[in-house]
């Protein structure tokens, strides 16, 4: 739908580019799919994956031969938060010497 979404307003929201991109590692083993994340433009696809033990370094593997319509593709290794619901107040991140000159 976002690839509709864009096409309609006339904006790459999904560049053709990426959806090559992700309808290729949606083949490795163990990728159940894939998305442009927010306004999309080029930057960024995510995808998510069964967390077995082989196939990050399968799409890893995979992304190193890849040979798209031009561009880089590295993968940035992110993963889930395990705490659940956590609240924080102002004060703690004020404590960080780097943030005190934003709040």
């Amino acid at each position: 739908m976002i690839k509709k979404i864009g096409e309609s307003s006339n904006v790459p929201i999904e560049p053709e580019s990426q959806t090559a991109l992700i309808d290729a590692v949606c083949e490795v083993s163990g990728v159940l799919g894939g998305v442009v994340p927010g306004a999309g433009g080029f930057d960024a696809v995510c995808f998510l994956y069964i967390d077995m033990e082989d196939t990050e370094e399968k799409i890893k593997a995979f992304l190193s031969e890849y040979k798209g319509q031009g561009g880089k593709v590295t993968p940035l290794h992110a993963r889930e938060e395990n705490e659940g619901l956590k609240v924080e107040t102002k004060d703690e991140y004020e404590s960080v010497q780097y943030m005190k000159g934003l709040l």
